[in-house]
């Protein structure tokens, strides 16, 4: 009885190339992971972002809609009234009219949501009946304070 020797093929893969293959798939899952983190923290930045500016541009909206004189429009601590009287441009007093008075020092507040929005109001400025109104919408993103600014002049007609 002859025995025949059948060469032995080894084509198959150890264990140790099949660990360092698992080990580079586990670090590429690792960086989509991360990817799908920053992406979604992107979006919610950006939906935070698109909201304040809905709201401030609603705001400029409704303070437009209002008569010259409402109290909505009126500048509660006279920080931006008769503030040029060199009529130049720039405030005398060098407090920007009182424009960027926030959070406590603003003419007008009210909150939305989880969005702070105040708004100042220069009167007779940059012109003689007109009003300067500057509205600041405020929110926390992750922890981070934010902030979209508004301005527009109102004219008395």
């Amino acid at each position: 009885m002859t025995v025949a020797c059948v060469p032995v093929d080894n084509k198959g893969f150890t264990l140790l190339e099949i660990l360092i293959a698992m080990v580079i798939l586990s670090f590429g899952l690792l960086a989509l992971g991360g990817m799908q983190v920053s992406g979604i923290k992107g979006n919610a930045g950006a939906m935070g972002l698109t909201e304040a500016a809905v709201i401030g541009t609603n705001k400029i909206e409704q303070l437009l809609a209002l008569p010259y004189d409402d109290p909505e429009l009126s500048d509660t601590d006279n920080d931006g009234t008769n503030q040029d009287g060199d009529d130049n441009g720039t405030d005398d007093d060098g407090d920007g009219f009182g424009l960027d008075d926030v959070p406590g020092g603003a003419d007008h507040s009210e909150t939305i949501g989880r969005y702070d929005v105040y708004w100042n109001v220069a009167v007779d400025e940059p012109m003689e009946n007109t009003l300067r109104i500057r509205v600041f919408v405020q929110w926390l993103d992750f922890g981070n304070p934010r902030q979209v600014v508004f301005d527009i002049v109102k004219v008395s007609i």
